[in-house]
């Protein structure tokens, strides 16, 4: 089997059955052999069904394996236990992917051998931004669109984690292999975020080539509750969770104060001091993104205690 398509689900029947119908219209060639492993992630709602029916009437290699354990890494953790490709083709159950997706990406791992390839996210054109929505917030809908060009991770300063979204993401078996599962402490059903960032960075620490590849291309819809304040709010909270988790390991050696390296204070500053000067002069439109960045800060922070009380309370330096 050249490609496994992973779609892991939870109670996104209406979605997923999109996003399955998307499948359909793939171009493939006789030669290219892929199959889609569903990975439900205990669902309530009519997942299993719509999976079935999709099996039976698609024509296509498709199987659904149930992962009772809730949290996106573990039901993505079992799908590559199931997988039979060489190439994990992994994308989400709101998004619809362009007619030669699976084509471009075995195009991509055949020409540069690398260890992950990540795909052109874009918004699909049925969504409708608020009027308020502000183009720096593209990372909450996984919006990834860094030109035309092929971007090596060997060769740019572009940081791997800009285009290593899941809803876009192949990775060799060889490297999975290698370095193992996704981190189960990180992702929707933990902190909401993460797991892909995480597995995307250690891959290049560790050295192996990562490509951005910009002719695949999928097309993210995700739900109107995504466009809210609310979970904007909640979203930048767990990203700074993930920052200071990323921090632990992207920067093990650099100097430190209160295990939080020496720039990151710098940071903290800034984005006070960003938020403060906003809020004298009265600046409405950009106050949300100011409100945005310091509860980013704010995640930072309580996980930066919680790691010290931890190792405190392990007794380890």
């Amino acid at each position: 089997m050249d490609i496994t398509v992973l779609i892991c689900t939870c109670n996104r029947a209406s979605s997923l059955k999109q996003t399955l119908a998307s499948l359909r219209t793939l171009e493939t060639p006789p030669s290219l052999r892929w199959e889609v492993v569903v990975v439900d992630n205990h669902s309530t709602d009519s997942t299993r069904g719509v999976v079935e029916e999709f099996s039976t009437t698609s024509g296509l290699r498709v199987r659904y394996v149930l992962e009772p354990q809730r949290g996106k890494s573990h039901a993505l953790n079992t799908g590559i236990r199931e997988a039979k490709g060489e190439i994990i083709a992994l994308t989400d159950d709101d998004v619809r992917v362009a007619a030669d997706w699976l084509v471009q990406l075995k195009k991509a791992f055949d020409q540069f051998q690398p260890a992950c390839v990540g795909g052109r996210v874009l918004l699909h054109p049925d969504l409708r931004l608020p009027a308020w929505w502000d183009r720096r917030w593209k990372g909450v809908l996984a919006h990834c669109d860094l030109g035309d060009d092929v971007i090596r991770s060997d060769s740019s300063s572009v940081n791997v984690y800009e285009y290593g979204y899941g809803a876009n993401l192949g990775l060799h078996r060889r490297a999975l292999e290698k370095y193992g599962f996704f981190r189960t402490d990180l992702g929707p059903g933990k902190i909401g975020i993460g797991e892909d960032t995480e597995y995307v960075l250690r891959l290049h620490l560790n050295g192996e080539l990562i490509i951005y590849y910009p002719n695949a291309v999928v097309y993210h819809l995700p739900d109107v509750e995504h466009l809210s304040k609310k979970y904007l709010r909640r979203w930048y909270y767990h990203n700074g969770v993930v920052l200071q988790r990323l921090d632990l390991i992207r920067f093990p050696s650099s100097r430190r104060i209160g295990r939080v390296p020496v720039w990151r204070w710098r940071w903290a500053f800034e984005t006070l001091r960003s938020a403060a000067v906003n809020l004298l002069t009265g600046g409405l439109q950009e106050g949300f993104s100011q409100e945005l960045r310091v509860i980013r800060l704010v995640g930072y922070g309580v996980e930066t205690l919680k790691t010290q009380f931890h190792v405190a309370g392990t007794g380890k330096s």
